[in-house]
């Protein structure tokens, strides 16, 4: 039993985060069109799919985008407010969990 544990390890350790979210719908929300195009360079740089990248300058955007275009994979920018990030998690709830990634970008 060890042996299978050990097995399953390996493969887990050896998963390229950028294969797993490649392929995925993103969403970039931010204020600052400058953050959002440098966000924008860095996931083309990456190998991101320019036609799954969403971008989203307000809240009603980002909400707009999360629940009618299915993004699971979001970059959002503290700049629009707790309550929208609040918004995308109850959207995002009724996804499985393990599909669902949300990655806050922060000056801080």
């Amino acid at each position: 039993m060890q042996k299978g544990r050990e097995a399953a390890k390996v493969k887990v350790e050896s998963l390229d985060p950028k294969e797993i979210l490649r392929g995925r719908k993103i969403l970039i929300a931010d204020l600052d069109p400058v953050h959002r195009a440098f966000l924008l360079k860095l996931a083309c740089d990456l190998g991101f799919d320019t036609r799954k990248i969403f971008m989203a300058k307000d809240a009603a955007e980002a909400l707009h985008f999360v629940k009618e275009e299915g993004v699971t994979t979001v970059l959002y920018d503290d700049s629009l407010g707790p309550r929208t990030l609040e918004g995308i998690q109850e959207l995002l709830g009724k996804e499985p969990s393990e599909s669902v990634f949300v990655f806050l970008v922060s000056q801080n």
